[in-house]
């Protein structure tokens, strides 16, 4: 399948210590504990960069400030989150949602992925229970790329992610 998001496929999240108010990650008797906010979307798609299609699978290149830190999930993980259970205003259970991990290329960043649910637009119990199953992997693997630390220097000017994006269609990735 074309453009499809592998098993195998290893995917890049950025994490600040706070957005909105709304606390993050925090670090309790020397332990890493992402929260949930730490995956807030207003679509309830949490976004991520696929690991292959960034240069050099390098993860500070998914980072826009210094602020921010990287966890790296597999897709395999995430998906594993499914099924979530669909329930009625009863609190019945009524069916399930589906997860899965699918390309979102935009524009300057083909590596961008979206987490989504099927059928779409989760509950908010749903989404919640999503948000929680990902900041608990989140947790269990810790930071690939502690916050704070130094932002290195670009690989590559737009130009050159227009051109990496071109080749990654072109080989049917994206």
């Amino acid at each position: 399948m074309t453009g499809a998001v592998g098993d195998d496929e290893q995917v890049f999240r950025r994490v600040k210590r706070q957005v909105a108010n709304q606390i993050c990650y925090k670090v309790e008797n020397g332990k890493l504990i992402f929260s949930a906010s730490a995956f807030n979307d207003p679509q309830n798609s949490p976004s991520f960069d696929r690991a292959e299609l960034k240069h050099h699978r390098d993860p500070h290149l998914s980072r826009e400030c210094v602020e921010e830190g990287i966890v790296s999930l597999r897709t395999e993980q995430i998906r594993k989150l499914g099924p979530i259970p669909k329930m009625n205003d009863k609190g019945k259970p009524i069916g399930s949602y589906g997860v899965d991990v699918v390309p979102d290329p935009l524009l300057g960043n083909c590596a961008h992925a979206l987490v989504v649910t099927s059928p779409g637009n989760p509950s908010t119990g749903a989404f919640k229970k999503l948000k929680d199953g990902l900041a608990r992997l989140a947790s269990q693997v810790g930071w690939a790329v502690e916050p704070d630390c130094e932002l290195p220097a670009r690989h590559g000017s737009q130009v050159q992610d227009t051109v990496l994006c071109l080749i990654n269609r072109a080989r049917g990735r994206i």
